[in-house]
């Protein structure tokens, strides 16, 4: 594992020095989506196509997916630490670029 934080440091290391934020977005949120669990999907899809509407659906949601926050119209989520298990032993600071790809596990 210690190999792999280390290539991961130096791959977000580089992102950050030779690529603009929105091009680092971009590639991370991608990453994200291709880790989508497709059981989560399919989970998630069944609970929006059973809701009654949107309300409903978002309700649901809330109940099984403790991360979900609703504030109004506003929908997001909080993580309290990075799941994500390439990095979840991760001993040192990871550059917050890497948060785009939950970003984009979320989108």
């Amino acid at each position: 594992m210690k190999h792999l934080h280390s290539w991961i440091e130096s791959l977000m290391r580089m992102m950050d020095e030779k690529l603009e934020e929105r091009t680092r977005t971009e590639i991370l949120e991608e990453c994200g989506r291709s880790c989508l669990p497709r059981s989560f999907l399919r989970t998630v899809q069944a609970s929006r196509h059973e809701a009654e509407d949107e309300k409903e659906f978002l309700k649901d949601l809330g109940k099984v997916w403790t991360y979900f926050k609703r504030d109004g119209d506003r929908l997001y989520a909080v993580y309290e630490k990075c799941y994500c298990p390439l990095v979840r032993a991760y001993p040192g600071d990871l550059s917050s670029s890497f948060c785009n790809c939950s970003r984009g596990w979320i989108k």
